[in-house]
């Protein structure tokens, strides 16, 4: 099974409350929304979408539009998870599917 097979599996069914470039967001942020939302209960598991190794965790930060996880790949492309909590370190290795942290 692919690395994205794997990971469409851990997601399950959910809505994505905002997209990439979502005009909606845009007008009520005053910016464009570079990633996509999916809803999710407070304290709920985020798992890995990738293998990688945890090369940013700011998830400690007090303004939730700045705390994030980012997981790079082998190949170089980078994962930014954000409005999560992880007391994941740099460098730690993760692999598809691992839990990384909770909304």
């Amino acid at each position: 099974m692919a690395q994205s097979e794997r990971a469409a599996l851990q997601a399950g069914r959910t809505q994505i409350t905002a997209g990439f470039f979502d005009p909606a967001y845009a007008q009520s942020e005053n910016r464009q929304h570079l990633g996509i939302d999916f809803a999710a209960g407070a304290e709920s598991d985020v798992f890995a979408p990738v293998d990688g190794d945890i090369v940013v965790n700011r998830t400690y930060a007090s303004d939730v539009m700045q705390a994030y996880l980012v997981i790079r790949t082998t190949q170089g492309n980078e994962h930014v998870l954000g409005h999560i909590s992880s007391s994941l370190a740099v460098g730690t290795h993760v692999i598809v599917g691992e839990r990384v942290g909770a909304v």
